[in-house]
């Protein structure tokens, strides 16, 4: 008898949470119903709820989680489901998924970010990508929001002991800096630690007396002639006599070079906005330079020299990476200080040129 009543009300009850909060489908309107009792204070509801099934059963979600709230006394009451409670649970949603976001995840969203939608150029997208793995690589592959000071202490320490120069650290550290900004504002984190870290400022970075002597060009010269080969000695003697940086004499064809006029045309790129064409004369030493030259109108003037036959079938003209390598190579075999880069060369044509009186608009 109690036993067998004490049954019953038991499962007349569970009947009734069961039937609580259920969807209905109205065929007849075209979208679903959710229909839900408070157990607050026992009053029905009824809402409509979207045109799809799956949307439906996001807001019955939402009511069940409410009605269990309301049973362990968290909240007073259930209340009239609204679509604010829906965008919230899925705005908490997004915001965890967004906190899930690990470095080497966020890099590649940022590298579609810079090449789409900020317009970086190609070299400002390689610093971030030298950073980002860099970085990845000593602090590993962690969520972005969990990065700290010390985390980015360790790196920059790690940096200076693998001896990696002042310039390289304020760049990927500014850029880093940058990319976590954009972090907080693409709601990935909420704090920039970068900003807590400083890094070489420029006049930190900025290597003093970069100009070469002229009995240093000459060391340098004939060291390359001799170990680095002819054709990396006239790569040297066209940064010398002309001033343009490593690329702008890389993509030279040999259709770029009018020896009857004695002027050679330059793609520059540095400068912001499209790529601009110059006009460079052509010295009395390029020009002997030149004179022995094989050269072909629509090919490279220094073409690849890999040892792979299918890379040197393409016709592309040297890696500007491996240019920069080259110049260290034969500056350390010549015994010429560290200080000095491939970029030196163009310091000490500017520096030939002031010498001889030349205005700095003109140079």
């Amino acid at each position: 008898g109690c036993r067998g009543q004490a049954s019953l009300q038991k499962a007349r009850r569970l009947t009734e949470e069961m039937h609580m909060a259920r969807l209905r489908e109205r065929k007849d309107r075209g979208n679903w119903g959710l229909d839900y009792i408070d157990p607050a204070d026992g009053k029905r509801y009824q809402v409509n709820v979207g045109d799809t099934k799956e949307i439906a059963e996001v807001w019955l979600a939402k009511c069940q989680e409410k009605t269990a709230l309301v049973r362990l006394g968290q909240i007073d009451r259930v209340g009239k489901l609204t679509q604010d409670d829906i965008d919230g649970k899925r705005k908490q949603a997004e915001e965890r998924r967004k906190k899930q976001l690990r470095i080497a995840d966020y890099h590649s969203f940022h590298e579609t970010l810079a090449k789409d939608e900020l317009n970086h150029k190609a070299d400002t997208i390689s610093v971030y990508r030298n950073a980002f793995s860099s970085f990845q690589t000593i602090i590993g592959n962690k969520f972005v929001h969990d990065i700290t000071v010390d985390d980015i202490r360790r790196w920059r320490s790690t940096l200076r002991k693998k001896g990696r120069s002042k310039t390289s650290e304020s760049m990927w550290g500014r850029a880093l800096k940058a990319a976590w900004n954009r972090a907080i504002k693409e709601g990935y984190t909420e704090a920039n630690p970068f900003r807590e870290v400083k890094f070489p400022g420029l006049g930190e970075t900025r290597r003093k007396d970069k100009s070469m002597k002229v009995a240093e060009v000459e060391k340098l010269l004939s060291t390359t002639l001799k170990v680095g080969g002819i054709q990396l000695w006239c790569y040297f003697q066209f940064l010398l006599n002309t001033g343009l940086r490593r690329q702008e004499i890389l993509t030279i064809k040999g259709k770029d070079i009018d020896q009857k006029n004695n002027v050679l045309t330059a793609t520059i790129t540095k400068k912001r906005g499209e790529p601009l064409t110059m006009k460079v004369p052509i010295n009395k030493i390029l020009r002997g330079i030149i004179n022995d030259m094989d050269l072909t109108p629509d090919e490279y003037v220094f073409k690849t020299t890999a040892r792979k036959q299918s890379y040197r079938k393409k016709g592309n003209p040297w890696n500007k990476s491996y240019v920069t390598h080259k110049f260290r190579e034969m500056a350390d075999k010549a015994g010429l200080p560290e200080q000095y880069t491939l970029h030196s060369l163009r310091r000490t044509y500017v520096t030939l040129m002031h010498e001889k009186g030349i205005p700095t608009n003109v140079i």
